[in-house]
């Protein structure tokens, strides 16, 4: 899968599920701008896994790799081609 797809599917889930329709670039951070909290970052771990069919290790789960889109997207990217 290519990241381009990766990453709509992630902005898409985020600004339609979590954010309410309010429109975010791929570089706007979330977690560090406020923009997503603890509650919300449980529905996203959830997204990302059943969408990409794949786990996402405990050690991946930080501020680095998710605090923006272009980030999510890279680490569920570099997770599926491992």
């Amino acid at each position: 899968m290519e990241k381009v797809h990766i990453e709509e599917r992630v902005e898409r889930y985020i600004r339609e599920e979590i954010l309410d329709g309010e429109s975010i670039q791929p570089d706007t951070p979330l977690f560090s701008a406020g923009l997503i909290n603890s509650m919300n970052l449980v529905r996203l771990l959830s997204f990302l896994e059943e969408e990409f069919d794949q786990r996402i290790p405990t050690a991946q789960v930080n501020v680095n790799t998710l605090d923006t889109i272009e980030s999510i997207t890279e680490m569920v990217f570099d997770i599926k081609n491992r």
